[in-house]
Parts: structure tokens; sequence; C-alpha cells
């Protein structure tokens, strides 16, 4: 059967020579094995993330629930030991309990709830306790007068301004790397939800305090030397 004039043959495929597709394979096959890399990466870091924010909020509020049921247990001491009236101790531990009971009634996310805000208040505690420790291991160096911090007029006065003024300076340059269930920082959120702001916390609270009490370290830290002399010649 002969072709009409008017009909055009489709053109036949291009046969390929072997150094044209082995040359084809070697480009291919290293493409393929990047994209399975980066693949590979972007799931780990994914997986990564969300174990190591697990982790660290199990751990977190682990540590902040001791905390707090240590704070429950010194408030519970200092009210046995006749700070406050028997009744009165009875009444806030009794509108504790009642509180936590219609708490745990009125929600049935009350252990997420509780979780979060357990978390969150480790944003203030961080540098609190950053403060507490720089204060008694580098600028007091264990040393206080427990019957002045029981006096507004004692030693260590009614407010220390630079102590407050440590404290609020790290709080706010936590703010833009918190990462929380009702609030994410621009800088948490530019680095894909990451939360470091409890590191920033705690060396800005314990560096800024060393800093503006480094005078009352220095004196701490030259004290015994000059104290020493003296107590010699006494004994001689």
């Amino acid at each position: 059967m002969e072709q009409s004039a008017g009909t055009v043959r489709p053109a036949e495929p291009q046969e390929r020579s072997a150094g044209e597709l082995v040359k084809d394979l070697t480009e291919l096959v290293p493409r393929l094995v990047r994209d399975e890399i980066k693949l590979a990466q972007v799931e780990m870091t994914q997986k990564g993330k969300q174990m190591g924010i697990g982790a660290g909020a199990f751990a977190g509020s682990g540590l902040i629930a001791l905390y707090a049921i240590g704070c429950l247990l010194a408030c519970a001491i200092i009210a046995i030991s006749g700070v406050v009236a028997a009744w009165l101790a009875a009444f806030i531990v009794g509108a504790a309990a009642v509180g936590t009971v219609l708490a745990v009634a009125a929600t049935s996310n009350f252990l997420t709830d509780f979780g979060n805000f357990i978390l969150f208040l480790a944003y203030f505690l961080v540098p609190w306790t950053a403060i507490n420790l720089t204060d008694f291991y580098f600028v007091r160096r264990e040393r206080y007068d427990i019957p002045s911090i029981f006096k507004a007029t004692g030693i260590y006065g009614r407010v220390d301004w630079r102590t407050v003024i440590a404290y609020l300076v790290a709080i706010a340059v936590e703010v833009p790397f918190m990462n929380t269930t009702f609030y994410e920082g621009p800088i948490a959120h530019a680095f894909g939800g990451a939360d470091i702001s409890w590191i920033l916390g705690l060396i800005v609270a314990s560096g800024l305090y060393y800093v503006l009490h480094r005078a009352i370290a220095v004196d701490r830290a030259e004290r015994p030397a000059a104290v020493a002399p003296a107590i010699a010649g006494r004994t001689t």
C-alpha cells in the first residue's frame, strides 16, 4: 500500500550511542544521590527538632515541677512554724485543694494547660535562678548576714535596683526567642521554632548581675587577705 502524497511519515527516534548513554547515567546517578541526601537531611532535621522539643519540654517541666513542689513544702513549713495562724494556714491549704479539684473537673485539657503554664514560668525562673547562683558563688562568695536579709534597713536594703535591672533585661532578651503555645518570637520563628531563650536568659542575667555588683565581688575577694593580718596580730 503506497503512502499518499499528503501524509508525512513521523520521524523515527534517533538511536543514541553507548557513550552518550553512559554519560547520561554518570550525570543522573550523582544528582539522584544528592536529592536523596537532601531529602534525608530534611526528614532528620524535622524529626530531631520534634524529639528535641519533646525531650526539653519533658525535662524542663519535670525540673520546674520539682522546684514548685519544693516551694510549696517551704511555704507549708513556714506556716506550721507559727508565722501565720493555724486557721489561716488551713484556709490557704483548703482553698488550694478546692481550686485544684475544680480546675481538673472544669477542663479536659488541664494537664496540657498546666504543663504549658509550668513551661512558661521557666522564662521567669531561669534568670532568677541565675542571679541567685551568681550572687551566692561569685558575688557574696557564700557569706551572708542572715538577720539583715529580713530587715528593710539592713545592709541589703529594701530593694536592690541593680538586681531588678539585671532580671528585667534578661527577660526582655528572652522575648524574641520564646516559642510557646500562644506566642512565638520573631527570632524563634526565623530559627524554625527553636527556643533558646532560656540559654540567653541564663547568660544575660548572670553576666549583667555580676557586672553591676562587681564592686561587691572584688571587695569580698580582697577582704580575707586584708583581715588575715589583723587576726594574726591579735593572736600574737
